[in-house]
């Protein structure tokens, strides 16, 4: 896969795994510490999070609200919804 052929935001996310993956490509403070996700783990915890959405009967073009605060999982779960084709609808949980 080259830089030319990514064609959805979900594609860079595969590309930047297979051109330069991280060891430290995701962190949050959790309880005072800071956690990190590599570029595999990420990609990994996506998936199965996708597989999950399908097993609940989501599939191309749903719409799926997500209310959460701007976390990991929320990146996590906003890749899960692209990579089925289905749509995300964010809902700030302000």
């Amino acid at each position: 896969m080259s830089e030319n052929s990514l064609k959805s935001l979900a594609d860079f996310y595969y590309f930047q795994l297979n051109n330069n993956p991280k060891k430290d490509a995701f962190s949050q403070k959790e309880n005072g510490k800071w956690v990190s996700l590599s570029s595999q783990e990420f990609v990994e915890k996506s998936i199965r999070l996708s597989k999950g959405l399908l097993k609940l009967g989501v599939k191309h073009g749903d719409r799926v609200a997500v209310i959460a605060n701007n976390r990991i999982e929320w990146h996590l779960t906003d890749l899960a919804i692209q990579q089925i084709g289905a749509i995300n609808v964010p809902i700030y949980s302000n």
